[in-house]
């Protein structure tokens, strides 16, 4: 599979459909059209601006009141996710889908709170015994990286300060046109930034 045929698989993926129900497996904000396993016409409209927050917003509009279930993946990464249904907690699994097995209504709202706490992870040990020390930034699903054309010292190895895992990172105006995301990162040089 190449790059532009991933990506134009995206819309496929998206949200899937099957006799059981719909499975949401992204979070980019959308609108889809599809039936019920009642085969009453389905609409969800996913609101968000992930991968800037966590926050989702799923409305389930099923003009015909019917019961059946919806799947939402639950990223393993997303370690303290709050899932709510008509305001009322679901229990979710990281690394699963939460299965909501309910009879839908015109206007149904899924509240979706992913954890995106920042985590510093080894790189993998292959053979490359030089890489063996390094380590990634990860912000929910997004890979954090030092910028050359913001950062000299890009290429300079630093320690990042971080407790079981975590790193305390605090958002900052992105300084360069077309960075959506950029954060201050504790190291024990000082702080540094990263997109």
């Amino acid at each position: 599979l190449n790059g532009p045929m991933g990506l134009a698989s995206l819309p496929y993926v998206a949200i899937m459909n099957s006799n059981e129900g719909p499975a949401i497996n992204l979070f980019n904000a959308c609108e889809a059209s599809l039936s019920s396993p009642g085969g009453n016409p389905l609409k969800l409209t996913i609101e968000t601006d992930f991968p800037l927050s966590g926050l989702v917003a799923i409305r389930v509009d099923s003009p015909k009141k019917e019961r059946f279930t919806l799947r939402i993946r639950i990223p393993q990464w997303s370690s303290n996710t709050l899932l709510k249904v008509n305001g009322r907690i679901m229990e979710v699994s990281p690394g699963t889908y939460a299965a909501i097995d309910r009879t839908w209504s015109p206007d149904d709202l899924i509240e979706l709170d992913l954890d995106m706490s920042c985590r510093i992870l080894d790189a993998p040990r292959g053979s490359n015994r030089s890489g063996d020390y390094f380590k990634a930034l990860v912000r929910g699903p997004i890979v954090l990286s030092r910028d050359e054309n913001m950062d000299p010292e890009y290429n300079e190895a630093v320690s990042i300060i971080s407790k079981d895992g975590y790193v305390d990172i605090i958002p900052e105006p992105p300084t360069l046109p077309g960075t959506r995301m950029q954060f201050r990162i504790p190291t024990t040089e000082g702080m540094i930034s990263m997109v």
